[in-house]
Order: structure tokens, then sequence, then C-alpha cells
């Protein structure tokens, strides 16, 4: 993949690049929401929401309408590996064929899994992708990023997201994006439409998942007895895990953004 600093592009960073034009090391999330891509009056974008979980700020941000699945999935996994292998979290309705581009295709491996109760604890599952089976479990994860905004864990960049953020609205017991109605931005209509609220919403879920520990909590967290359920299950889950730890190091300062555009050849 290449970069091509331009007034308009498809992605915006707001993170300054190294002389290697490589981003500073940190602890990335990218979620990301998936739409078809044809490009078409009705085709809404699909988008990646890039967030450092150290610092809590929106670092990059990606959308476009003209992506097939299977495009967008190259595109994301290059921004993973470029933000130093970052977790991704897609929305998996309706995500198959970008799900199974990157697991298999690409072979990208950090990617998130969603989980299930067993005996009280959590357990990973082979499921890859957050499933918004209903609108309220859209509207937790609106109320989490609410309050994430609210006590300013979450620091947003882009006025793109901020503005739908503020067009969603509940109509006869439905979460509905009320500007779908208004704007006329074609890729912004239709109730089912992706958009870069969804990206960020699921971004920050992970954040909020799995808060990152002081040495002191880490000091504090309770170790499984060795041989019980818990130890077994943990044990289970790290063999699922792919190597390599991408929550190692620090990051550094945000810059003003700047409008990229990312080339066609992805090798």
């Amino acid at each position: 993949p290449f970069l091509v600093d331009q007034d308009e592009g498809e992605m915006k960073l707001w993170v300054p690049l190294d002389v290697r034009g490589q981003v500073p090391v940190g602890l990335y999330v990218i979620g990301v929401d998936v739409s078809a891509g044809t490009g078409n009056d009705f085709s809404s974008n699909s988008a990646a929401f890039v967030i450092d979980r150290l610092t809590g700020q929106q670092v990059a941000e990606w959308a476009s309408n003209t992506y097939p699945q299977q495009r967008f999935a190259h595109v994301v996994v290059a921004l993973a590996r470029w933000f130093h292998q970052a977790v991704v979290i897609p929305e998996a309705n309706y995500a198959s064929a970008f799900i199974a581009t990157v697991i298999e295709t690409l072979g990208y491996a950090s990617v998130w899994r969603r989980s299930t109760e067993v005996t009280g604890f959590k357990r990973l599952t082979q499921k890859y992708g957050f499933w918004v089976k209903d609108d309220d479990v859209k509207l937790k994860l609106f109320e989490t990023l609410q309050g994430a905004l609210a006590q300013r864990a979450f620091v947003p960049r882009s006025k793109e997201m901020l503005a739908e953020l503020n067009e969603y609205s509940w109509k006869n017991g439905k979460i509905i994006h009320v500007g779908s109605t208004k704007t006329d931005d074609e890729s912004a209509k239709g109730r089912a439409h992706g958009d870069r609220v969804i990206a960020a919403c699921l971004a920050w879920h992970v954040c909020a998942e799995q808060p990152l520990l002081t040495p002191e909590a880490e000091e504090r967290e309770i170790l499984a007895p060795p041989g019980s359920m818990a130890a077994r299950l943990k044990e289970h889950d790290q063999q699922l895990v792919p190597l390599g730890d991408p929550w190692d190091d620090a990051r550094l300062d945000i810059f003003a953004p700047v409008g990229l555009g990312l080339g066609d050849d992805w090798g």
C-alpha cells in the first residue's frame, strides 16, 4: 500500500509520521462498518475508525462507498498492519465476505471474537466480529460511546462522525438515522446504512471491554488456581490468541488532520 498526500481522500490522519512514513507505536484498535460498496446512489459508506487505547484519542479514519467487501478487507488489513498489528473489530452483520477475506485470504489473525458465558466465566468463541442482533444492542453501543464522550475518556477528531452521531434518533421503537431523510449525501440514506458512528462505537467497545490495567492493578489481579476450570479455560483461550502482543509500547502526540488518498495497488 502507499499513501498520497492530498486535500481530499478516503483517509484522514491525526498523528505525525516519522521519516519512514510510519505511525507512532501505540495500542491501536480499528472499528469497521462494512457496506456493499457498489458506489450507486443508495450505497452506504464502509468505514474504518482507529483509536489509540493508551490515550483514548481517534488517530485515523477511512470511509468510501465504492469498495466491495473483499477490496475493503485489503484496505483494513493494510491499515491494521500499519498501525502495529491493531485489533480489528468489524460489525458481523452482512459482512461474511469481508471477514472471510481478512481471516482466510489475508491471514490476519488479530480480529475480535465474540465471547460466551461458561459457568460464570467468559470464553472466546470462533465467531469473528460484533453481531448487532437488535436495536437494544445498538443502543448499548451508543450509550457506551456517549458515556465515554461525556467523561472525556474518548476524544474524537472526525467532524463527519460527530455530525452523523447527532443525526440518530428513536422512531417507532427503532434507532434510525434522521439525517438520512434530509441529507444530500446519497451514501447516508437508508436506515441500514453503514457509517463512521458504528465503526467508532465498535472501536470504543474494545477499549471499554478490555481496559488497560495500571501496574498496581495488575499486581492486584487475582490468578485462577492451577487446575481449576477458570485456569483451564484461560489456558485454552491463550492457545487461540495469535502470537505477538499488539499492546506493547506508547505512542506520540496528535497533529492536525491531513487528507490522504489510498492507492489502488495493494500488492
